[in-house]
């Protein structure tokens, strides 16, 4: 029944219009074609989309931001992105959809920054929460300054 629902999701999350928004902005970063992954066996290990092979996990917030929504947790005790373990996404590529913007994290790069200073990070930025379809999501937006400041990001375009 989980999977169903999850299938869905996968279907929607990825929306014609998303992909199209994907496709033009990720020229910004190499020449070579994303190609959008359909498995949800993949999808439950991170890996929305692939350049030349390469696993990526894609985010995009609808809204531009000076910070970096890192998602911990949700009120169901399900993890949230950044702290599941075992995912296989090589980068996280991490989109703000009104200013064309794209974040390019090294994903295990991230998730031991995250590993090693979550409880620095929340006391600095504070958990924000918002709902996620039936549950709460709980993040911490770390400033984008910070992340280049600790060489977290590997580029902007």
């Amino acid at each position: 029944m989980k999977e169903n629902v999850f299938k869905t999701q996968l279907s929607q999350s990825l929306s014609v219009e998303d992909q199209k928004w994907w496709q033009q902005n990720i020229q910004k970063i190499t020449n070579n074609k994303i190609q959008f992954n359909k498995d949800v066996d993949l999808d439950f290990k991170g890996v929305d989309a692939f350049i030349n092979n390469v696993k990526i996990q894609l985010k995009l917030r609808e809204t531009s931001y000076n910070d970096v929504a890192l998602e911990f947790a949700h009120s169901n005790k399900d993890l949230g992105w950044i702290t599941k373990q075992n995912q296989l996404c090589e980068y996280l590529f991490y989109g703000f959809r009104p200013s064309n913007k794209i974040i390019v994290f090294k994903w295990n790069v991230l998730q031991k920054y995250w590993e090693k200073e979550n409880v620095s990070l929340i006391e600095q930025y504070n958990i924000i929460k918002a709902k996620n379809y039936n549950k709460w999501s709980f993040n911490c937006c770390v400033p984008i300054r910070k992340l280049k400041e600790k060489n977290i990001i590997l580029k902007i375009a």
